[in-house]
């Protein structure tokens, strides 16, 4: 794992190279074990999206289920394409595809 350092509008630029998975727990990049569970465990926050579009820079736009539509971050990118279905828990930052968790930045 690589740590990352500087800033940018995510709050941090990486240094990790693609790829791999870097060290900072900040949103967006490793998804810690406490976020993990808390996301878990309030399960009412939970919200059904549909990728609307992504870019190489790990930006992501979802369209909610429920109205409305939210533009998140991560390092490595969500692990989802164009048109696939995700769950996205806002309050703690954390994104669903599949069984896949990973931290988001929530723009």
């Amino acid at each position: 794992m690589t740590q990352c350092s500087g800033t940018s509008t995510h709050g941090t630029t990486c240094t990790a190279h693609a790829g791999e998975r870097c060290t900072m727990q900040r949103p967006g990049h490793l998804l810690g074990a406490m976020q993990a569970r808390v996301a878990e465990t309030t399960t009412g926050q939970w919200r059904d999206a549909i990728v609307v579009a992504t870019d190489a820079s790990g930006w992501s736009t979802l369209s909610l289920l429920d109205g409305g539509t939210v533009d998140v971050w991560s390092h490595a990118g969500i692990g989802a394409s164009v048109d696939e279905p995700v769950a996205v828990h806002l309050v703690y930052g954390v994104i669903a595809v599949g069984s896949d968790r990973r931290s988001i930045a929530v723009a």
